[in-house]
């Protein structure tokens, strides 16, 4: 179990027309409990506390086509999952972060345009017990630089969304990839569009590319399109929507030492759970309050 008690305080305000700011700081005081009922010997309780500065800057010319520039600089932390480890040989509970964050946003031609670089250094992290890393073992100290570029235009008819994203994660030890950090995502949706006959869809298409697994093994890439269609009946009191997911690929992926029955050694080798596509439908009645 883990507990956080997180007090925090803050300060904005304007150095001049076009610098504004804000700064603050948080507190963490954490507690670890371990409760380990198979091995009660490895049970195990502990606590650590954290100050955490963080601030921004703003720069924005008034009525001008010059973007708004922000730039954003912080600390955080990583709890690193208490079950891994034997009794008092564990590792830190709090592995520290520091992030850069350099944001441009500006509007072209009715469509709002946004830039972001980031680049965040991880002092050391344990990867956690899940299905999404399949990683039980330290990375070690890791840097991470990401580029994201989105677009998005509002229209009378609906909404469209564009966005691209490049990362890479590496370890600042050895230098090389982290395993499993995702390296390339992009993104396209088109939400709320008004169709004839009071319908209304939406539709995304998501993207996201090959990424390192370690041992020189590289993941599938994997691509998922969504979609709904919706329509309201007696004064949009009552919708039916019909959705889906088409999807290609497998969620998870990491790598297993595994032994199939026709095979005479364990072998390491690419698992994953495959993304399975669907379609639905709900039905939607809303209860409105009687008119006085």
């Amino acid at each position: 179990m883990i507990s956080d008690l997180a007090p925090y305080a803050s300060v904005d305000g304007s150095i001049s027309q076009f610098l504004t700011y804000s700064v603050g700081a948080r507190y963490d005081a954490l507690s670890f409990s371990n409760n380990d009922r198979l091995t009660p010997a490895d049970s195990y309780e502990t606590g650590a506390g954290r100050t955490s500065p963080r601030g921004t800057l703003l720069f924005r010319v008034p009525s001008s086509h010059f973007p708004v520039l922000t730039f954003s600089s912080g600390e955080a932390f990583h709890s690193n999952d208490p079950r891994i480890g034997l009794g008092t040989t564990h590792s830190t509970p709090m592995a520290i972060s520091h992030a850069n964050q350099f944001v441009a946003t500006e509007s072209v031609l009715g469509a709002r345009l946004r830039l972001s670089l980031v680049r965040v250094s991880n002092s050391q992290e344990l990867a956690k017990i899940d299905p999404d890393t399949g990683l039980q073992q330290s990375v070690g100290p890791s840097l991470v630089q990401a580029l994201t570029v989105s677009a998005q235009r509002h229209f009378s008819f609906g909404s469209l969304q564009a966005t691209f994203a490049r990362a890479q994660a590496k370890n600042r030890l050895t230098g090389q990839d982290v395993p499993e950090a995702p390296r390339l995502i992009w993104d396209v949706s088109a939400t709320t569009l008004r169709l004839p006959a009071r319908l209304r869809a939406s539709v995304e298409f998501e993207y996201v590319g090959r990424k390192a697994l370690g041992d020189r093994f590289t993941a599938v890439p994997v691509r998922e399109i969504r979609g709904s269609l919706t329509r309201s009946f007696r004064g949009e009191s009552f919708e039916v929507e019909v959705h889906f997911l088409l999807a290609d690929g497998y969620t998870g992926q990491t790598l297993e030492t595994l032994q199939l029955p026709n095979e005479t050694i364990r072998t390491e080798r690419v698992v994953g759970v495959r993304n399975q596509s669907y379609a639905g439908a709900s039905f939607i009645y809303h209860f409105r309050p009687a008119r006085r």
